[in-house]
């Protein structure tokens, strides 16, 4: 375990910022912007949190909340100051940061940094997640766009019922009134399937199209990375399928999708029976030469740097060796 979380010391280093008003936050690239969204789940995907420097993240986070419980993403400027950039939406940061909140106290037994802010944790809840769903079951975006996302819905999922089991495992009275969200927005996420395409629609106001990497294919993975439940299992096994075939035939180029490629090598890596045509995608993946990584390459790195030799793949790709270098 220690090993693991100086491996993700070490992969997170170069994109920490490490004073000023945005201490605690990471860049996307070393020099480059503050993406709060892109940090968050590039920790979310490490195979163990880095504790202290994860605190200090949440904390900085949490600092920078506006009046609305809203976060403003930052552009470097030359003098080394920040200016303000809106965020693309509101649920999906919300949600992973919720996720990530929810973990650290997992990984950390901090309980007393949980109960500081388990009020404001809640407050965002309530205003970017549970005050925004739409009639259809589908919790819009934000104030300004309306339109329900099925990958931010699978991490507003993913978020709402990692914060419910941690109220509950911290006896928070809160808990049940967060959870109960939790299997509606399941059953409205798989409402998204396409039956006929045999495949996720990737919004609530736009049609399959063309199987382009993101976000048509990437959509069809995301139900079965966050273990999303609609309710039914056979629901669910018949549309996981149906999605994973969908998902095959979209050839995702590493050089022009690095972060789709490598996470759909991941979704492939946690198959129980993998085919030949999702053996070669993680086989290409393998060969890449993979430098000057970003924070979302680099954290997708190690989480499957660990997935791929595990057992759902390890008697089939056990003779390539998955190293990479960053």
């Amino acid at each position: 375990m220690i090993a693991h979380i100086m491996v993700a010391v070490a992969i997170l280093s170069s994109f920490r910022i490490d004073a000023g008003a945005y201490a605690g936050a990471y860049r996307v690239a070393p020099g480059g912007a503050i993406n709060w969204y892109f940090a968050t789940t590039a920790l979310l995907r490490v195979r163990r949190l880095p504790l202290s420097q994860t605190r200090a993240y949440l904390d900085a986070y949490l600092t920078h909340l506006d009046a609305r419980l809203s976060i403003a993403d930052a552009l470097p400027n030359a003098d080394g100051t920040f200016t303000p950039l809106a965020a693309d939406s509101d649920d999906a940061y919300a949600a992973t940061i919720l996720s990530l909140a929810a973990r650290y106290r997992a990984e950390s037994g901090d309980d007393g940094w949980w109960h500081d802010h388990v009020d404001t944790l809640a407050a965002m809840a309530y205003a970017k997640l549970l005050t925004q769903f739409k009639p259809n079951g589908l919790i819009r975006a934000s104030g300004t766009n309306t339109t329900g996302y099925l990958m931010d819905n699978v991490e507003d999922y993913a978020g709402l019922d990692a914060f419910a089991g941690a109220l509950r495992e911290t006896q928070n009275s809160q808990a049940e009134y967060f959870s109960s969200f939790v299997a509606p927005l399941g059953a409205a996420i798989s409402r998204l399937f396409d039956a006929r395409a045999g495949a996720f629609r990737w919004s609530d106001s736009d049609p399959i199209g063309p199987l382009s990497a993101y976000p048509a294919c990437t959509a069809q993975i995301f139900p079965e990375l966050n273990r999303v439940a609609s309710g039914s299992i056979a629901v669910d096994t018949r549309e996981r399928l149906a999605a994973r075939r969908t998902a095959e035939r979209c050839h995702i180029s590493p050089a022009r999708w690095p972060h789709e490629a490598l996470l759909y090598a991941l979704y492939v890596s946690g198959l129980r029976d993998p085919t030949r045509g999702e053996l070669h995608a993680l086989h290409v993946v393998r060969l890449v030469h993979w430098e000057g990584a970003d924070i979302m390459t680099a954290s997708l790195l190690d989480a499957l740097s660990t997935q791929v030799h595990g057992p759902a793949t390890e008697r089939r790709v056990a003779t390539h060796a998955f190293v990479f270098s960053v």
